[in-house]
């Protein structure tokens, strides 16, 4: 491994490697810093000389990440973080008397499943406190955490950077819903029932196969897809209107039973669970605020749905 003069280092060095691997981009690097390109590119060029190494290549989809800089990050994010703490400390959170506002990244379904019981929970213990939510989900998600949009980011993430941290929150699985006043079916319904009538699909990509469509293929039997929507909302408010029927995770497929009376009933076949969790910033995570934020989460959902 190439060892680096740390006297030739100093801190906006660090932030420049760090802005440039999290933008992609030395213009936009440049601007999240504050300097023009031309400063971002020399002080790449000196990240390049110190390393021995390209660190950026030209990719079509903006600048990649080498091999050695994939090394780097995760180091140098962590150095900073401890920067940071020594030169301006932890500040202290109050519940009581906090005033701060909580960017949290999340879409609509995770939404509808947590802030109802965090609010309430939060209102009791943190009064001056708000949340301001914004739209993510697994794909965008660690890029709203890099460019500290967001503090935490709740939802399905099946990968992880080494500079972020994941911890779960609750388990989910899917049930069927309907409108029994337009689906003559009852709970449990029946597998000639559920594949009679048409179905909603949530799909964030915009495509016509979910994860039942794939089961329903295993056993050589299909269903109808009227409509496929990336939206949980617009799928709650068509089971209402429609004879149609949806697999929807449970915490939402309750919520939809209790405001829009609807059926929730087990799915006639077997289908796996899967994790909700919660991801921060590997670098914040000794910050009093946000470790309060998480302990309300993890005592607000230690129970099961």
């Amino acid at each position: 491994m190439n060892r680096i003069d740390l006297r030739q280092v100093d801190l906006n060095l660090l932030k420049a490697f760090d802005a440039l691997e999290r933008h992609r981009s030395v213009t936009k690097a440049g601007q999240a810093l504050g300097l023009g390109q031309p400063a971002m590119s020399h002080a790449l060029a000196r990240l390049r000389e110190l390393t021995m190494d390209e660190l950026f290549v030209r990719g079509a989809s903006g600048l990649q990440p080498t091999a050695r800089a994939l090394q780097l990050i995760g180091p140098v994010r962590s150095a900073l973080s401890q920067i940071e703490v020594a030169l301006y400390g932890a500040q202290d959170f109050q519940p009581e008397t906090a005033a701060q506002d909580f960017r949290i990244g999340m879409s609509d379904l995770v939404s509808a499943a947590v802030l109802p019981k965090l609010a309430q929970t939060l209102s009791r213990t943190a009064p001056g406190v708000t949340m301001s939510v914004l739209n993510s989900d697994r794909f965008n998600a660690a890029g709203l955490l890099d460019g500290r949009e967001i503090d935490l980011a709740i939802g399905l993430f099946p990968e992880t950077a080494e500079w972020h941290v994941k911890e779960a929150l609750f388990e989910e699985h899917h049930s069927c819903v309907f409108n029994p006043k337009l689906v003559k079916a009852k709970a449990p319904i029946s597998f000639a029932d559920f594949t009679a009538y048409p179905h909603i699909l949530v799909t964030l990509k915009g495509d016509r196969q979910g994860f039942v469509d794939d089961i329903l293929g295993k056993m050589g039997q299909k269903r109808r897809v009227l409509i496929a929507s990336p939206y949980f909302l617009l799928a709650g408010y068509l089971l209402h209107q429609l004879p149609v029927i949806a697999a929807l995770p449970h915490r939402y497929a309750a919520l939809c039973a209790t405001t829009s009376q609807l059926t929730v009933s087990p799915l006639p076949f077997e289908t796996p669970s899967f994790t909700v969790s919660m991801m921060w910033r590997r670098r914040d995570q000794n910050l009093p605020s946000l470790k309060f934020l998480l302990d309300t989460l993890r005592a607000a959902f230690t129970t099961k749905a």
